[in-house]
Order: structure tokens, then C-alpha cells, then sequence
């Protein structure tokens, strides 16, 4: 071995020999000099790669003691192998790396047994003892302390949680043999000091996640037919991988990512995440596992900075300023959206960034969250082609960087091949007809280019190209042979449990949804307005109409159809006002729901930012109507009722949103919603007029208790009709009565529970 110069390998005449199949016989070498340590690529295959970054070759690099070096983004170079600390001639202690804020690593380890200490305190504060710098660590998130000889671990109340085997706990004792994972980060508390298992650290900490796919089957039933999507897969992807995954239509490409995602669960075969159990712990994996599916899911009206902030402040709401700046910045830059970042997102009829920044801004939803794995559902869908090989360089840039990346696309050209490390070929039925390298798929399907290759799949029945995929050598040097190797490091506890979901800071949530709500109808300038001045157009029409209508013996109330008309518009104001809020941004609320989102703070924030609005409206039509119309009663309790009855709209107009399809189909169900308030509301047909089964579907009606509430305010100011038969009240006259007013609010109020209600369950649903 030479004193300066250390040689790099999978052939055995190297210092430093690695047996790994994407390791070129001869790979690297480590040069020593006066100046440091410098890293050479000889000119391998797959390539070295220098804390995520890939180096030219026959070009030395200087490096620092430490730093996160791969090659073929396959094999993390040990800095604890007893070769290597021989030729650099220094302890181990001096080789670690130093920290850097929000460092991204899935593996911290910590020595708490052979210290003094009995208490430790851990977080991302420095003033902790043990410092996960990490955003999704919380500033204070856990404890580990000495009782009763044993080591106990006690969650501090963290935002993401502390987990022990798979399951949130509050408090448990552990050991060295319990799986411990605080806000989605694998801790070792005990220091281990076997190599496997170091190895095995060091290999997790450079590629950050390996998926680990085993005999995955999905069937579906419907009316009684089944169909197999999905048929016995089998995969291996290792850390940093940038895999492609292609077929013809209908072969269970977006099944696939979706099951390996968490999204569906599988009939049949598991899938590991560094060698968790996905679909058992998925709330381990909350947040950390990146899903964009192939319509983009953002508000279009904010600008690129605002919709990433706001992302960055719902997932991380415990982050200070500073902290939410450094993470903003440092995903503009990544995404090389710095230059757009006051630019709105737009919509196809108001133009803001291009399609490809659009791709960008939905990636950097998920990038903020710093996912162990990123899923992309054709992303390149719709672009042009320098936008499309804009956003295949971004991804293989942040496979580079550390996260595993994984696409579907049809865009299946050499040219972005050559970004892939890897690709996976489904034939029909769901069945796996190939995975291995890219630059190799066109050799194995026996074709010149890459689109031939689905004609290619048409030769032969599934089954044959699935039976020739298993018994190739591909299979086992891709899938066999990595599964065997990672099974020897698995730390899997047996009997995982799915774990208790822990309520999250709802105070923090609703604000940043609010002020995220009221910045999104700021924004929309047009469609606010048209609501806005709905309230002013039916106040004139209706002051128009019945401005100086006097008393006459057929109609001794006058007032009373402009009141009825009041309570109609209230309760169209709220529903029209609410009916676009939640099938409009169903996808955005879907992904967020699986990261962080309450249903209940969501549902709140529409609610408060609604009832904004409906003030607003019913405040401008009762200032034109009331004088105008001759009304009586009190303006602020008018005003009170007609609030309240717009908020019984405004439950109306989200439960439509919550079971519709569309924006227009819950438009077009608005109508419908209004005829019966009108028809049943007590002024076309008064209450003492309706027959039992009438009167019991009046009641469920706003209008009824609305109308009943608003002539009882205006009967107190009304002298009663004396007639030959009898004294009549403005509220007797149409069967109503003026006592009733409590009732009636009660009643408007007990409906906006239900309604609210079972907008929330049929949210919890989706």
C-alpha cells in the first residue's frame, strides 16, 4: 500500500477492495497531499460521487475527512474500515464529519451507556444533549433517563413523534434491540460496534432509503369479478436511485407506485422501507415519503415563495423565522426557482410561470419536507422538450443529493434514459418483465431504441417475459442478491403495531390555513369581486322592487317578502360562496392530509374565512335595504339572523362541495339546494297552512327558522291589525310566532352542527 496513494476497486490488486457488481474493477483512488486529501475517478462505469455529487473523471477533487463519498451510488465509502484508518494514519475520532444545519441523514447514533450522565435530553436546540438537527425534530423532543437500572425513552409532547417498534409511544423502557425512530429519523441511542451494522449505518446515511419490494400482488373485486393489477413483484432500489418505471397503458405502472408509496395496500407481499414495514408503520413514514401525481395540486393563485412557505410553515410550525427563511432559500435554489419566486403560479386563462416551473413548485411541496423517497407520477406529461429534459435533470439531481427517486413516464426516449440508473418494465397483467440498468434495457429486449420495446412486450405472452425476467442474471444481481445483502442489517422488530396518532398543535394550523384562505381570495381579485357584489345587486333589486310599497288591506304587512327575501339571499350567499372550497383543492387537501392536515382545523379555516365574507355581504344588504324598504326591528339583531342563516348556507354549500365530483357539479346542485328553502321557508305557503308531513320537511329548512327568527325581531316594532274577526301579529298572520325567536336561533344553530358535521365525516373519508 502506498504511503500517498490509496487504489479503489472491485478487482483484488486494489488497497481498498469492494465487492459490489456496479463497482468497476478499478474505480478511485484517494491521493494524499500537502494540500488534503484529494478523490479521483479513474474512469469508471457507474461513477464516484462526492457528498451527492458526481465527479469528473481523471479529475482529483479534494474531499475532507468524512464527507459522504459513493461509488456507483451504490457503496458508501467506510470511513471506520480498518484499512483506511491504517493509510490516512489518524484515529477514528477525528475522521467524523461535522454537523451542519439540517443535515440530511436517517441515522444518528449516540453513545448513552458507557457515559456518566443519567438523563438526556434530545431535540434539534442546541442546549439539548443530544442534538438531532433536523427540521421535523422538534426543539425539545424527547428524554432518555436511567430507572430502576433500566433506560427509559419519554416523548416531550414533539410535533412528529418518538416511536419505539413501529408504535408512538408517550413513555417505554428500551434496550439495544428496540427500533427507535424520532419525527421519521432512525436513532441508535446505543452505540453499536459491530461492523455490519456500521456498515449498514454508514450506507443508510449516504442514499438515505432502500425499497425493498417482496412477491407484491393486488387484487380488486367489483360486483363480484376480480382482477389482478398487480402480480407477484419483486424489486430491490437502492439509496439515491433514480428509477424509471414504463409499460404500455393498462400494465400497472401507477398501481405499483402507489402500493410501494403506501397509498394502496396490497393483497399479497410486502414492501420495506430501510427494512420497515411500510403499510404496517405508515405513520412512521408520514411526511417522508414525496408523492406528485400527474395534475398539479397548488394554489395557482399564490406566488411560487408564498406556496412554498406556506407549505414549509404547516409541516414544520414549531420552525422560527430564521429557520423557515434557510429552509425556503435553500429549496429555491435547489429547484432553480429563486428568479420566480414573486411570480404568481397561474391559471391557463391568468398566465404566471411555465409549465416546467410549475413541475418544480409541486416538487418543492414535497422537497421541503426532506423525503427519504420521491414518487413522481409523469411529471414530464405536457411539456416541451427543453422543459421536460429541464425537469429529468432536476430529478437526477436530487437523486444525486440523496433521495431515492421514482417515476412513472412514457416518455421513454434514450435521451432521458440516460438520466435513470435504473428502469422497470411492466407487461400487462402486472406483471415485472424487466429491472436492472437503464443503458442495458434496449440489449435484454433485443432492440435498437427504447420505444420498441412495447412492441417488443407484444411478441410474447406476460408470462413468458416475467418467467425470463426471474431466471436472468439481472434478477440476480439486481433484486436477489440485494435483498440477501440488506437482510443481513434489517433491524425489524417482530410484531410491529400500527401506532396511536397523536393530536397535533391545531392553534398553529388554523392560522396558517386562514391567513393562507385570505391571501388565496386576496389574489383571486375576479371571483371575489363577483361575490362581493352579489350582496349590492340584490339589495337594489330588491329595494327597487318594494321601496315605497305601502299597507293595504290584501297586504297589511309590507315588509314581509322584502325579510323573507333577505333570509333567501343570506343563505345563497354562504352556499355560493362555499360551494368551490373543497372539491376545488380536493387534490391539495389529499396530500396534505397525509402529512400533517387535521380535518378539523381544515374544515374550520373555510368556515372562518367564509364567514368573513358572508358578514360583509349580509352587512351591504341590509344597509340598502332597511331604509329603503320601510323594515322594522332592530338592524343588529336582523343583521345577527341573517349572519346566522348565511352560516347555515355556508355548512350547505361545503357539504355540496364534499360529495361532489366537480367545481360545476356543485355549482349546478346550488340551485336545487335553493328551491326547496324558498318553497318550504313559510312565505309561499304560511306554516299553519302546511300538512304534518310539510311542516317536518320545513323544519329541516334554514329559510323556516330564518324567516321565523327576522319577523319576530320586526314584529316588536310593528303595531298588530285589528280586523273585524280578530287582532293579528305580523308573525300570526303567517302562522309563525313572535316568542319564538330563541327557539328559532337555536334551531339555525343545531343545523350548522349537523351540516358541519357531516361535512366532517365525509372528508374523513377521503
Amino acid at each position: 500500500m502506498h504511503p500517498n496513494r490509496l487504489t479503489i476497486g472491485r478487482n483484488p490488486d486494489n488497497d481498498l477492495v469492494l465487492q459490489h457488481p456496479m463497482v468497476s474493477n478499478h474505480h478511485a483512488i484517494l491521493h494524499k497531499t500537502l494540500r488534503g486529501l484529494l478523490l479521483e475517478d479513474v474512469g469508471s462505469s457507474n461513477g464516484t460521487f462526492h457528498n451527492h455529487q458526481r465527479l469528473t473523471p481523471k479529475t482529483p477533487t479534494p474531499i475532507q475527512l468524512g464527507d459522504v463519498i459513493m461509488f456507483a451510488n451504490q457503496v458508501a465509502l467506510d470511513w471506520k474500515h480498518p484499512i483506511l484508518i491504517q493509510w490516512i494514519n489518524l484515529p477514528y475520532e477525528e475522521l467524523l464529519p461535522q454537523k451542519s444545519p439540517f443535515q440530511s441523514r436517517s441515522v444518528f447514533t449516540f453513545d448513552i451507556v458507557q457515559g456518566k450522565k443519567t438523563h438526556y435530553t434530545i431535540g434539534r436546540d442546541n442546549t439539548n444533549d443530544i442534538v438531532i438537527t433536523h427540521p421535523r425534530v422538534s426543539r425539545k423532543h424527547a428524554e432518555v433517563f436511567q430507572s430502576e437500572g433500566q433506560w427509559v425513552l419519554r416523548d416531550l409532547q414533539s410535533t412528529n413523534g418518538t416511536f419505539v417498534d413501529g408504535k408512538r409511544i408517550t413513555e417505554s423502557v428500551i434496550t439495544p434491540q428496540n427500533q427507535i425512530v424520532l419525527a421519521g429519523n432512525l436513532v441508535q441511542l446505543f452505540a453499536v460496534k459491530e461492523a455490519p451494522q456500521l456498515l449498514e449505518q454508514e450506507r443508510i446515511k449516504s442514499g438515505r432509503a432502500t425499497i425493498e419490494v417482496k412477491n407484491l400482488s393486488l387484487t380488486v373485486t367489483n360486483q363480484g369479478h376480480s382482477k389482478t393489477l398487480l402480480q407477484d413483484i419483486t424489486l430491490a432500489v437502492g439509496p439515491s436511485e433514480f428509477v424509471g418505471l414504463i409499460g404500455p397503458s393498462g400494465a400497472g405502472k401507477t398501481t405499483l407506485m402507489l402500493a410501494i408509496n403506501g397509498e394502496l395496500q396490497p393483497s399479497e407481499g410486502n414492501v420495506y422501507i430501510n427494512g420497515i414495514n411500510l403499510h404496517k408503520n405508515l405513520e412512521i413514514f408520514k411526511g417522508l415519503l414525496g408523492y406528485v401525481p400527474q395534475d398539479d395540486i397548488i394554489h395557482r393563485e399564490l406566488t411560487v415563495e408564498g406556496s412554498l412557505n406556506y407549505a414549509i410553515r404547516l409541516r414544520y410550525p414549531d420552525l422560527n423565522s430564521d429557520e423557515r427563511k434557510q429552509l425556503l432559500e435553500k429549496t429555491l435554489k435547489e429547484l432553480d426557482l429563486t428568479a420566480s419566486r414573486n411570480v404568481p403560479i397561474g391559471t391557463p386563462e391568468k398566465k404566471g410561470i411555465s409549465g416546467g416551473q410549475r413541475k418544480r413548485v409541486n416538487l418543492a411541496q414535497e422537497l421541503v419536507a426532506d423525503p427519504l423517497v420521491m414518487f413522481l407520477d409523469e411529471p414530464c406529461s405536457g411539456l416541451d422538450p427543453k422543459s421536460d429534459a429541464d425537469v429529468m435533470k432536476l430529478l437526477r439531481k436530487l437523486a444525486d443529493s440523496g433521495i431515492t427517486v421514482v417515476l412513472t413516464t412514457h416518455n421513454i426516449t434514450e435521451k432521458n434514459f440516460r438520466y435513470l440508473d435504473k428502469i422497470i418494465v411492466m407487461a400487462e397483467g402486472g406483471m415485472l418483465a424487466y429491472y436492472g440498468p437503464a443503458n442495458q434495457v434496449c440489449n435484454y429486449f433485443e432492440v435498437s431504441e427504447p420505444e420498441q420495446i412495447f412492441e417488443k412486450l407484444k411478441t410474447q405472452k406476460s408470462s413468458y417475459w416475467k418467467e425470463k425476467y426471474k431466471t436472468s442474471t439481472f434478477f440476480q444481481t439486481y433484486v436477489h442478491q440485494p435483498l440477501q445483502q440488506w437482510s443481513q442489517y434489517k433491524q425489524t422488530p417482530s410484531g410491529v403495531v400500527a401506532p396511536t396518532p397523536k393530536k397535533t398543535d391545531d392553534s398553529k394550523q388554523v392560522e396558517v390555513l386562514i391567513e393562507r384562505n385570505f391571501e388565496v381570495k386576496f389574489r383571486d381579485t375576479l371571483l371575489t369581486a363577483i361575490l362581493l357584489f352579489q350582496a349590492p345587486i340584490i339589495g337594489l333589486l330588491i329595494a327597487l322592487v318594494f321601496s315605497g310599497v305601502e299597507a293595504s288591506p290584501t297586504k297589511p304587512f309590507p315588509m314581509v317578502t322584502p325579510l323573507f327575501l333577505l333570509v333567501i339571499s343570506a343563505i345563497w350567499f354562504g352556499a355560493s360562496n362555499a360551494a368551490r372550497e373543497l372539491v376545488g383543492e380536493r387534490a391539495i387537501y389529499q396530500r396534505e392530509r397525509k402529512v400533517f392536515l387535521t380535518v378539523g382545523t381544515y374544515l374550520f379555516s373555510k368556515v372562518f374565512t367564509l364567514s368573513i365574507l358572508n358578514l360583509i355581504q349580509c352587512i351591504l344588504l341590509l344597509a340598502i335595504t332597511y331604509g329603503s324598504c320601510d323594515l322594522s326591528g332592530n338592524w343588529l339583531g336582523l343583521l345577527g339572523v341573517l349572519f346566522l342563516v348565511s352560516l347555515c348556507g355556508t355548512a350547505l354549500g361545503l357539504l355540496i362541495s364534499a360529495i361532489s365530483s366537480t367545481v360545476a357539479a356543485a355549482m349546478a346542485f346550488i340551485p336545487i339546494m335553493l328551491i326547496p328553502q324558498v318553497v318550504l321557508g313559510g312565505l309561499m305557503v304560511t306554516l299553519n297552512e302546511m300538512n304534518g308531513l310539510v311542516k317536518v320537511l320545513a323544519a329541516a329548512m334554514p329559510s323556516r327558522w330564518g324567516f321565523e327568527a327576522v319577523m319576530a325581531i320586526a314584529d316588536r316594532a310593528v303595531e298588530p291589525i285589528q280586523t273585524a274577526q280578530a287582532t293579528s301579529s305580523l308573525t300570526e298572520t303567517f302562522g309563525l310566532k313572535s316568542g319564538n325567536l330563541w327557539l328559532d336561533i337555536g334551531a339555525l344553530v343545531i343545523w350548522l352542527v349537523v351540516y358541519l358535521e357531516i361535512t366532517l365525516k365525509l372528508l374523513k373519508k377521503k
